[in-house]
């Protein structure tokens, strides 16, 4: 399955409608989305179940091993209690040995309760959880998913490049990817500034042999640029004199929310060799224009996504999540929206309608039944076969099927994730 932004390319004059041809407000075949999307969020309500069993084994073992430690103590305390004052050999001897068999029988309990605890946790509910969500993740995004990336170049004499890209969801849901870059891509090396953009050149502070430094208008033209950080809190730029070899240049930094502008100066090791200059006035602005230019164009590194490093959810990683079903309720959240929404504008026949506009007077017609998009629903347990309710999708066959087993109620989500419920929200084009 592809992204919306690896189909960029081949689809730029698509435009996707609703079954009734009114527009939808999102550049993508939000049918293949909505199917994974819902694949994931059973397989985290299976991981959540999984977790509930798990933790049921272990109060378990515990309570199992209080119990038996309690009958154990009373036993040792009998034992001590006869023979405190043994008179004769014998009961000292009787003694000696009760102690030993006492401290022998502590830790077999214990080593019991650590071999069945282990043995309880095998499943590892909560190790599937990464893999779920970086399965979605990379060929596809909820709406309203925001990338930012961080790119750079290995200075060893060959220039290669790599990144990383990192999504925000709403809902805190965060995801962190490594790139695959394409040999042809144009970020699969540094870039020089003047293909970039022409003439960019700011006014800095230049040291001069045996004169005092003056401000002058230096051209940043000639070089490259080596390094690029975007990211919430941290966005800066760095320029090189080689594109392949440490070597000495520029690094700009967007201070306090990009409010300021400051340059610095850098050796060949990276270390500043000045101290940063805030920059005003049309300088200010050629390197805002100059850095909002190469992110947009880093952009199109997103679609090519790969391997995912690390996902969190409010600001837990989602491995240590105790409940992987507030994930997924986030992610039924996240699409039932538009999924009502497709469903209303539909032809009525238990299915999901879009189309897509090819050009030239074509168009193509989408589709995907209720149960593809609910495939697996039908085995999860009560409560979390409930939350999909929320998509306004009814499967004729659920009401054949046996009634699953309870676990324990989630919390409800969250007041901003209720609002997208109820409403489609004009969100950007994805992709």
């Amino acid at each position: 399955m592809q992204s919306p932004s690896q189909k960029a390319g081949s689809q730029a004059s698509a435009a996707y409608l609703f079954g009734d041809s009114t527009p939808f407000p999102i550049a993508e075949n939000f049918l293949e989305t909505a199917c994974a999307a819902s694949r994931t969020a059973v397989l985290l309500f299976r991981a959540d179940e999984t977790r509930v069993e798990e933790r049921r084994r272990v109060a378990e073992i515990e309570e199992r091993t209080e119990l038996e430690l309690s009958h154990f103590e009373r036993f040792a305390d009998t034992v001590e209690n006869t023979y405190a004052n043994p008179h004769d050999e014998l009961r000292e001897q009787i003694r000696g040995s009760a102690r030993t068999m006492a401290a022998g029988l502590h830790e077999e309990i214990l080593k019991w309760r650590e071999t069945a605890t282990t043995k309880a946790l095998e499943t590892a509910a909560l190790s599937t959880v990464l893999p779920a969500i970086g399965a979605f993740f990379e060929p596809c995004q909820l709406p309203g998913t925001e990338w930012r990336l961080a790119w750079g170049t290995h200075l060893d004499g060959k220039g290669t490049s790599f990144a990383q890209v990192h999504g925000r969801a709403p809902g805190e849901l965060d995801v962190s990817f490594d790139v695959a870059i394409p040999p042809e891509h144009r970020w699969a090396r540094p870039a020089r500034v003047s293909t970039i953009a022409e003439g960019v050149a700011v006014h800095l502070l230049k040291k001069r042999v045996l004169r005092q430094p003056r401000v002058e208008l230096e051209s940043l033209d000639s070089l490259y640029v080596t390094e690029v950080i975007d990211l919430p809190g941290e966005s800066s730029l760095t320029l090189r004199r080689s594109s392949k070899n440490p070597s000495p240049g520029l690094r700009v930094v967007l201070m306090d929310g990009g409010r300021e502008v400051h340059v610095a100066r850098i050796g060949a090791d990276g270390a500043r060799t000045s101290e940063p200059e805030v920059l005003t006035g049309e300088d200010d602005g050629v390197l805002r224009r100059f850095f909002a230019t190469v992110c947009a164009e880093l952009q199109t590194l997103v679609a090519h996504r790969k391997r995912v490093r690390a996902a969190y959810f409010r600001g837990v990683a989602v491995h240590e999540v105790e409940q992987p079903a507030a994930i997924g309720a986030l992610v039924i959240a996240s699409i039932a929206p538009y999924l009502r929404e497709i469903a209303r504008r539909s032809n009525g026949r238990n299915e999901l309608v879009l189309k897509r506009t090819l050009g030239d007077g074509r168009r193509e017609e989408l589709y995907v039944s209720y149960g593809a998009v609910l495939d697996g629903v039908d085995k999860l347990a009560t409560d979390h076969r409930a939350l999909f309710a929320v998509l306004g999708l009814r499967n004729p066959a659920a009401r054949l099927l046996p009634p699953a087993r309870q676990v324990s109620r989630l919390p409800m989500p969250s007041d901003a994730e209720m609002t997208r419920q109820r409403q489609l929200p004009p969100l950007r084009a994805a992709g």
